[in-house]
């Protein structure tokens, strides 16, 4: 067999060709039959790109095989433009593409923070309970003094809007009968075990990190935010950027994965892309997350010129690898190591929680106990000077 041509995109410091050390050099380069070969040699494209249809020709690793300077590409998506150009081989492994981002800082709360542990259940259950025991309170106050019906409308509406613990305790005092004592230890238990679920729910939402997600897939931050798309050039997201809706929109093209880590790292950029070779050179970094939505889900293959004579031979092989169940073995066992990393980060964060960030509810309590006190005073000084 004459020489085998491939083409690659870049060498590493040791020179071999990065896209080599992915499951596509593992899973069929490793297994093939190599000793049939004359020799292998790896042919580096000028423009250091993947492949795409800029300006009218096929640029990259495409480009060379379609040329002729490289008898097969590694580690290609398949995509239908490219068929009347160059050959395929069966799925070497899927691959997902990704909107990868910098993940923001948590949300900054507010005042209004506070009142999201009151849910319609509890201001139900306040109203209810306030109204039960007022209007225990009405009726009593109704028996016993003999009221007509309008002072009894009256008291009931002050008592509505003065419907604090202590104004009913001082009214309840008065009476010896055993039973509005107990209905008032009930209102203020009530009171108690509410203050306490409403601090509890409180601290749990202090307690858990909440982390903003700034779009959930590409549409939306394309349309409604305000990061910038960044792709690499010559690679699959090249003819998105080219055709509707998005030919006008501005995009980043980064020159390897390297830069786009970069890029994404120190601006409101996201990359599109998969997450594989990005874990693959952040290891146990942890500030990156993808979109929960995914772009699209492809195959990645062998692209061979469409002068290669030896399509059926690897095409066979890489279906027997497929067959006997080695080809899935590796992609796992590899897959497996670069993502071993990424899910050991943390994705539940709790945060400690102090005293002086749950004693708010006590506080409002107390004021509102002072200010109900303080505002009494002043009625009793000006009615005691209204009767001089």
């Amino acid at each position: 067999m004459r020489n085998l041509e491939i083409g690659t995109i870049r060498r590493d410091n040791n020179n071999k060709s990065q896209y080599l050390q992915t499951p596509v050099g593992i899973s069929t380069f490793n297994f093939l039959p190599m000793s049939t070969l004359t020799s292998l040699s790896k042919i580096k494209c000028n423009d250091s790109q993947f492949g795409a249809f800029i300006n009218g020709s096929w640029t990259g690793m495409i480009g060379d095989v379609i040329k002729g300077a490289a008898d097969i590409a590694l580690g290609r998506v398949m995509m239908r433009n490219l068929s009347d150009y160059v050959n395929f081989s069966p799925e070497l492994y899927p691959i997902q593409f990704d909107v990868i981002h910098r993940k923001l800082e948590q949300h900054g709360w507010d005042y209004r923070f506070y009142l999201q542990p009151l849910h319609v259940e509890i201001w139900l259950c306040v109203f209810a309970i306030s109204l039960i025991v007022i209007l225990v309170k009405i009726l009593v106050n109704n028996v016993v003094s003999k009221n007509n019906l309008a002072c009894c409308v009256l008291n009931f509406f002050n008592d509505l809007l003065l419907c604090w613990p202590i104004v009913l305790q001082d009214t309840f005092k008065n009476f010896s009968l055993k039973s509005m004592k107990f209905v008032f230890g009930i209102y203020v238990t009530f009171s108690m075990l509410l203050l306490m679920s409403y601090t509890s729910i409180l601290t749990s939402y202090l307690a858990t990190t909440d982390v903003m997600i700034p779009f959930s897939s590409l549409e939306e931050m394309l349309e409604k935010t305000n990061f910038l798309p960044v792709i690499l050039k010559g690679a699959k997201f090249e003819v998105l950027f080219q055709n509707p809706p998005y030919e006008n929109k501005r995009v980043i093209r980064a020159d390897s994965i390297i830069q786009a880590v970069d890029l994404i790292s120190n601006g409101k950029m996201a990359f599109l892309g998969p997450m594989m070779p990005v874990q693959l050179l952040i290891r146990g970094n942890c500030s990156f997350d993808v979109a929960p939505e995914r772009i699209s889900r492809d195959s990645v293959t062998i692209a061979y010129s469409k002068n290669f004579a030896y399509v059926d031979y690897f095409n066979f092989k890489i279906l027997l690898l497929k067959q006997c169940g080695i080809s899935s073995v590796e992609y796992k066992r590899v897959t497996s190591a670069i993502f071993s990393d990424w899910l050991r980060c943390p994705q539940s964060l709790f945060n400690p929680v102090s005293f002086s960030r749950i004693i708010g509810p006590f506080l409002v309590l107390m004021s509102g106990l002072l200010i109900s006190l303080v505002v009494g005073i002043f009625e009793l000084i000006i009615h005691k000077f209204t009767m001089m």
